[in-house]
Order: structure tokens, then sequence, then C-alpha cells
């Protein structure tokens, strides 16, 4: 946590802080139905990967892009489903809200981000909607409040 999520800038206001990266990912589930998944290929699942020490994935696939290259993109991530019913269009509106805490967004999270944008076989079956970077200050010390340090 210390090297990967906290900033450790001494000098700034954001020392002991962490920036969140949060994005709201689409997955067009009635494209990714209709694929053919015919030997070699097949879909994997959650407990296929519980069952397997280590997934052996193409190079184009989400799993290898997203594993960080270099020690320095190492990220504290986490994703939640969510089901928003039907569209307009009455296709399904569901996906991942995705989020991620680091250190340094720009060393951590944007080498990973150009990985799947450029290569991640995954993009043709998602539509990413929102995206966010917040600024989280460290929890203010006794008897201060949250962005004290601004003022300093």
């Amino acid at each position: 946590m210390t090297r990967h999520v906290w900033v450790r800038d001494g000098g700034s206001w954001m020392h002991g802080g962490t920036y969140l990266v949060v994005r709201r990912i689409r997955l067009l589930l009635d494209t990714w139905d209709r694929i053919d998944v015919s030997p070699p290929r097949r879909r994997w699942s959650v407990a296929d990967s519980a069952r397997h020490d280590r997934l052996d994935a193409a190079p184009d696939a989400h799993a290898s892009l997203a594993a960080p290259v270099a020690e320095t993109e190492r990220i504290l991530r986490r994703s939640y489903a969510y089901d928003a019913g039907a569209d307009p269009n009455g296709l399904l509106d569901a996906g991942l809200i995705f989020i991620c805490f680091q250190g340094d967004p720009r060393r951590q999270f944007v080498p990973i981000q150009r990985r799947l944008a450029q290569r991640d076989a995954l993009n043709a079956f998602s539509q990413h909607t929102a995206s966010a970077v917040f600024a989280c200050p460290p929890a203010p010390p006794a008897g201060s409040w949250i962005g004290a340090g601004l003022f300093e």
C-alpha cells in the first residue's frame, strides 16, 4: 500500500492521500453472446480463474494486458457489476463500475489503460460510458479538516 497506493510527495498537500479512478464500462452482452467459442477459444468465468493458479491468456486478452508490466504499474483495483435494465433500444445496459487507487495515475493507471485501448480483444464487447479521476487527500490530523493542507 505504501509503495503503490499512497501519495509519497512529502511537500505536497496530497502526501498520504491517494488518487481514485472510476470508470463505468458497459458490456455489450448481446454481441458477446453471439461469438463463436469453438476450440481453442473459450469463455472464462470467475470460477475458472479460481480453479487455476494462473490464467494462460492470449497476448490480446484483457487479463494479459491489464497485468502490470513494471513494478510501478501496480494499483489497488476492484470492479462492481451493475445492471440498469434495458436501454431505449431494448438492449441490456449492464456492465462494470471499475475503481482503482494509486499514488500516481500518470505512472500507474495510464500505461495500463494505453495497452488496453490499443490491443484488448475485449474492446469489441465493451463501451466506456464515463470516467473520472479524484484526488483523495489524506485523513486530517485531530482538530483539523479534510483539505486543510490546501490553505497552509
